[in-house]
């Protein structure tokens, strides 16, 4: 009895201190060690709770390691699952990004089926922060979307831990009996609004992206090439034909080109074959929007739908505004016209590329004069506050990734775009695959991706 007497007269000697001079954390540290050392659970608690309301919020980083160490204590000593969840709860807010207490909030929030959209939430919010945890918070997000019903994104899950090699017997069920539930195609085309917010890459949404789209939008008439640099004249005899695409009678290709460009909302564009070539399908850089392709490409023979919607999407993204120079110049002579965009609003840019190319991009930018260099110039600034030249790098990635979410968008199956997505693809930026799959997962569990398969109508039960 003698010694709880003390530490209390100790304790509040040390909570007088401390309403002096709340950051005499020494003070604090030896109540913490009294107290803990005696089990004394209850006292302690009523500390922290004091201590917080004395530290003003200007020491942020110290009411963070209370809030922290007050959550540790309901969690192993007092046993408090609501306190220990709202003690964490501020712990994530101050902190949004720390893997480890979103991972401690989710497990909390999971124990409780009143909390379960939250724990969701969290466990949504691992995925991104801690992709080494990914198949933890898939497995936990699969059980809270089989017990509310939620059988699409328990679907995706179970389809996004195949992939992973990390599936249970019991969650490869779930893929294979909620399968059958499939919408055969989509129902809704895209727009505008859901490109932009919903399907693009977050690399491709920079500045470098803007001047791309403006580039096209406001010069591609004075950038693109000629039909006659590609070999198509429409004057003479040549390999090429021009394939009719509203003849009444189509080939199953020509038939899933046209669901597709109806679906992905990208606006008419010409199809071109090439005799004695088995070329894949790609955009060409021409005033009017044009694929072309071999005749003996083996696109035209393939039967597995799912197979021809992926390849096709991949090269149809290719014909949204943003995307049509980087896809059909190449990234080099890209680098270089994006380096004579700069120039032409900052005469004091350096351009680094090809001499013939430079001279044919400053031609056709000057023949559009100022309207074009205003259009550009908030776009520049803004890529010039960084002070340093300009890499195309990061957007050019952002394009290949994009393309890989357009065909996962058409065909829901994560599986089959992995393996395409490991193909070799002709015009696009090299990325390891394991980078490219690993992307693609994040998307297919992200949220933009389940709000695009309600609104085109992929998901089950849609």
């Amino acid at each position: 009895a003698m010694a709880s007497k003390n530490e209390q007269r100790a304790v509040q000697y040390f909570n007088a201190a401390l309403d002096l001079d709340p950051t005499f954390l020494k003070a604090f540290e030896s109540i913490e060690s009294m107290l803990s050392a005696t089990s004394n659970w209850q006292a302690l608690e009523e500390n922290y709770i004091a201590m917080l309301k004395r530290i003003p919020d200007t020491r942020a980083g110290i009411k963070e390691v209370l809030w922290k160490n007050l959550g540790d204590l309901y969690r192993f000593r007092l046993r408090s699952l609501e306190g220990a969840t709202q003690a964490y709860r501020v712990v994530v807010r101050m902190k949004p990004d720390t893997a480890e207490n979103v991972e401690v909030l989710a497990d909390l929030l999971a124990r409780s089926p009143q909390t379960s959209d939250e724990a969701a939430a969290a466990y949504q919010r691992l995925l991104t922060l801690a992709p080494q945890k990914a198949g933890r918070a898939l497995h936990e997000l699969l059980r809270i979307a089989l017990a509310k019903k939620a059988f699409d994104r328990a679907f995706v899950y179970a389809q996004a831990l195949k992939v992973r090699g990390e599936a249970q017997p019991s969650e490869l069920e779930v893929m294979q009996l909620y399968t059958k539930q499939l919408p055969g195609q989509p129902k809704r085309a895209m727009t505008d609004k859901l490109w932009d917010n919903l399907l693009l890459h977050p690399a491709a949404k920079s500045p470098l992206a803007a001047i791309s789209a403006v580039l096209w939008r406001s010069a591609g008439s004075v950038l693109a090439y000629q039909p006659k640099d590609y070999g198509l004249d429409k004057k003479r005899a040549t390999d090429w034909e021009r394939v009719d695409l509203d003849a009444p009678v189509q080939s199953y290709f020509v038939n899933q080109l046209k669901l597709v460009r109806g679906v992905l909302a990208v606006g008419g564009f010409e199809l071109y074959a090439k005799a004695n070539s088995a070329e894949p399908l790609s955009p060409l850089c021409l005033e009017q929007p044009t694929l072309a392709m071999g005749k003996a490409s083996p696109l035209l023979g393939e039967t597995n739908r799912a197979r021809l919607w992926f390849t096709i999407g991949r090269q149809l993204c290719a014909l949204r505004p943003v995307f049509v120079l980087p896809r059909t110049l190449g990234a080099q002579r890209f680098n270089t016209l994006i380096d004579v965009a700069v120039r032409f609003v900052d005469p004091r840019y350096p351009v680094r590329g090809d001499p013939a190319e430079i001279a044919r991009f400053e031609a056709a930018l000057t023949r559009l004069g100022a309207p074009l260099q205003n259009a550009l110039r908030p776009h520049v600034a803004e890529l010039l506050k960084l002070k340093q030249a300009v890499n195309t790098k990061p957007f050019l990635e952002g394009m290949e990734h994009t393309a890989v979410r357009t065909g996962y968008v058409l065909t829901g199956d994560i599986e089959l775009c992995a393996m395409l997505a490991k193909m070799p693809d002709p015009a696009a930026i090299p990325i390891r695959p394991e980078d490219k799959i690993g992307e693609l997962l994040r998307f297919a569990v992200s949220d933009e991706s389940f709000e695009l398969r309600s609104r085109l109508g992929t998901a089950i039960g849609s």
